[in-house]
This record gives structure tokens, C-alpha cells and sequence, in this order.
């Protein structure tokens, strides 16, 4: 997830880009093996929350090894 001025935007995926990221996505938000695809809509208000380590972890979150060392 990341924020640039009033605007947030979600990544698909790792890439490199110019905003300021602020959190990762516990959960996958794209797999083109479900229906949907997505679990929201084009125009669906999404609401970014804070959850701690335990709570990210829990819902499947992975901490790549490079950000533990």
C-alpha cells in the first residue's frame, strides 16, 4: 500500500515505484484462481487499518527475511 498526497494506491505485487509506501497486505488481493479475483470492486471504498506484528502474522502475512535481519 502506498500514499501520495490525498490519494493511496494498492501494488499487485512487489515493484518499484515513486510513492511512499505505508503497509503490507496481510492477505493476497489478487488470485486469478478465485471468483472473484479481487475481494473488491472497481469504485469500492477500502479503509486502510492498522494491525500489529501478531495480527499480521495471524492472517497469513509473511515478513520477508531481509526486513528481520
Amino acid at each position: 500500500m502506498a500514499i501520495a498526497d490525498a490519494s493511496t494506491a494498492v501494488y499487485p505485487a512487489e515493484s518499484p515505484g515513486g510513492w511512499n509506501i505505508i503497509g503490507n497486505c496481510p492477505i493476497d488481493l489478487y488470485d486469478p484462481q478465485k471468483d472473484p479475483m479481487i475481494p473488491f470492486e472497481v469504485g469500492s471504498r477500502v479503509k486502510f487499518v492498522p494491525i500489529d506484528k501478531a495480527e499480521f502474522l495471524k492472517l497469513g502475512g509473511i515478513i520477508p527475511q531481509e526486513v528481520i535481519q
